[in-house]
């Protein structure tokens, strides 16, 4: 009888390995090639699984796709800048405008190193594809964890820049899309500036994405 109880941990650790394994090759593969260009055999080689684990854990290609949208939206809910979301939605309304700037700043930054981190980056390639082309995994995306990504930092900006709702949703789309594209545009900046997209070059990112000190263009 224990024999058979310590048999159900070991299958069920090995079936979330087996999707997890699944997950990352897929966003590899996604990230590189894009979801019409992927072939299930290259996800299934990479993750030195088998056709039938696909089917069992995820059905088709468009499940294993979309389990990889939500499997990065869940980890963004968490980590990075979705602890902050979480953590200081609910304190935003007592800012004062000095602080939701430097509030603004500390997401950017956040956002930033976490999107530096090594063992981060397939899962940064396939999200920067699906974002920038409006991929299929865009909408799910969006709904799983952009939605309210947007919604905090749109308030921040209402805050920050005295913006009414529509401004600051603008305001705040247009520094995440140009962080993504800061992130996706490494050779260009390489070879525009000479230098590389590092954790210590993240102050200098974070200046010239929204800089300390707001001019103030009634002056």
């Amino acid at each position: 009888m224990p024999s058979v109880n310590k048999t159900l941990p070991n299958s069920d650790t090995r079936k979330d390995e087996t999707r997890s394994r699944l997950i990352e090759a897929a966003m590899r593969q996604f990230g590189q090639h894009g979801f019409e260009a992927t072939s299930l055999r290259a996800v299934v080689g990479d993750a030195k699984q088998n056709i039938s684990s696909v089917k069992y854990h995820f059905g088709s290609k468009d499940g294993l796709f979309d389990a990889c949208v939500r499997a990065a939206a869940q980890r963004l809910k968490a980590e990075g800048p979705g602890g902050i979301v979480t953590s200081e939605t609910t304190n935003l309304s007592s800012l004062s405008p000095e602080q939701a700037r430097t509030m603004i700043r500390v997401v950017i930054d956040v956002a930033l190193r976490d999107a530096l981190r090594p063992e981060l980056a397939h899962e940064l390639r396939f999200l920067q594809r699906e974002i920038v082309i409006g991929g299929r995994g865009a909408g799910i995306f969006y709904d799983e964890v952009l939605r309210d990504h947007v919604a905090f930092f749109a308030k921040l900006f209402s805050i920050a820049e005295a913006l009414n709702e529509e401004e600051a949703r603008l305001r705040a789309l247009a520094i995440m899309m140009q962080t993504v594209l800061f992130l996706s545009a490494g050779p260009v900046i390489e070879t525009g500036i000479g230098w590389r997209i590092t954790p210590e070059r993240i102050p200098e990112l974070v200046d010239a994405l929204y800089p300390e000190t707001k001019t103030d263009s009634s002056s």
